[in-house]
């Protein structure tokens, strides 16, 4: 057994210990030497490298490393810090742009950003760690990570929970990988616990009081979250760049509590109350249309975006489509200026965020703002910008 048997959850325990006992005492008891080159970075603190890891060593194995058993620095223990997602101050990328490991993948000091960088952090910089998360790790873990966040996601969105306790998570987010990710057993599971941390957006608190440890998103990653744009954003970037793979992803957002999330009109409201009345002429009932009823009607079924009027066996079909999700969490109206006439094609990547309506009234695609059309107007039918302006928002996947 050595220091590569030394885990992320480790080195966070062998810190905890650090910052009881003070530097003096913690170094003297195990026999360390200050840092010279190497210092650890987390949370704006300052740690001396060998001895951490070395004493870490103690919570995987039960016995902590001597100094005369970490030889070297950055082929070593320094190395092996930012294969596990952390900063050390006084290494760079391999020289030479050499490769003999696993490890040498590693990004260089600095690619995590400290608590103090991220409490600037606007919705973009949130967002492009999302895309991005961890490229330490391997390339099948992004996956695990985005199916984990969408998890902590469904929790904060369902019970106002930010922190989750480590049984939880290993028990919770171990459900959704045996679902979704042919299940790689708990050690993973417990292992992204401690990991998100290396995607900026996760924070692993291994002090807290009577609990154990606790994790959930940063300070200001949950601010950030708390907007429904902003979240709803998130899960689409979680969702279309690291979950291609999933058929079912309107399933897997039930399955989190986020059904909500899965289109811009939201989940179809049930209908309720009586039927509606037959109509006949003079009838209070026959003249008060629905929304759906009247944007149809005034269109004639001609799609507003492709202009494609389909004609079926018993005549021709459109749909209505809610610009701003009516009722939670995007509390849009149910009215016409928040209405659309459209094709069940154009409806439908609509509804999924896969085209929107520029400032200008051209329809183009998300990927890649290719033009498909412009948005057709009637003189009775006043589309209300700010609605569109609003699906456009939430339909901006990449951050400018």
């Amino acid at each position: 057994m050595g220091y590569t048997d030394v885990r992320r959850q480790d080195v966070v325990a062998a810190m905890a210990e650090y910052d009881r006992k003070g530097r003096e005492a913690f170094l003297a008891e195990y026999g360390y030497d200050k840092a010279r080159l190497y210092v650890l970075v987390h949370d704006g603190k300052r740690y001396d490298s060998k001895a951490i890891v070395g004493v870490a060593h103690k919570y995987r194995n039960g016995t902590a490393l001597r100094h005369d058993q970490l030889i070297g620095g950055r082929a070593t223990v320094g190395r092996h810090l930012v294969a596990l997602g952390f900063r050390v101050d006084g290494m760079g990328a391999p020289a030479g742009g050499a490769r003999s490991g696993p490890e040498d993948d590693a990004e260089p000091s600095g690619a995590r950003p400290t608590s103090a960088e991220r409490a600037g952090w606007s919705t973009e910089e949130f967002l492009a760690r999302l895309i991005t998360l961890d490229r330490r790790r391997a390339e099948q873990s992004g996956k695990r990570q985005a199916l984990a966040l969408l998890w902590a996601i469904g929790r904060w969105h369902g019970r106002a929970t930010r922190w989750h306790a480590e049984e939880d998570f290993c028990r919770g987010v171990g459900d959704v990988l045996r679902d979704y990710d042919g299940d790689p057993g708990p050690e993973a599971v417990k292992d992204l616990f401690w990991h998100l941390e290396g995607t900026g957006v996760w924070r692993v608190d291994a002090t807290a009081a009577g609990t154990g440890p606790v994790a959930g998103f940063d300070d200001r990653c949950h601010e950030l979250l708390s907007s429904v744009q902003v979240r709803t954003r998130a899960i689409n970037a979680l969702r279309g760049r690291h979950l291609d793979d999933i058929t079912e992803t309107e399933e897997l957002l039930a399955s989190l509590g986020l059904a909500d999330y899965a289109r811009a009109g939201g989940r179809p409201r049930p209908r309720t109350g009586p039927a509606r009345r037959r109509r006949r002429s003079g009838d209070v009932v026959a003249r008060r249309r629905s929304v759906a009823d009247h944007v149809i009607a005034l269109h004639d079924h001609t799609c507003q975006f492709c202009g494609t009027r389909l004609l079926t066996g018993v005549g021709f079909y459109s749909e209505c489509a809610h610009i701003r999700g009516v009722g939670a969490p995007h509390h849009g109206p149910d009215d016409l200026g928040n209405a659309l006439c459209l094709c069940p094609n154009c409806h439908a990547r609509f509804d999924r965020f896969g085209i929107y309506v520029d400032a200008d009234g051209v329809v183009r695609q998300v990927h890649d703002n290719a033009v498909l059309g412009e948005l057709r107007h009637h003189p009775e039918h006043e589309v209300d910008e700010e609605h569109i302006r609003y699906h456009r928002e939430l339909c901006r996947i990449t951050p400018e």
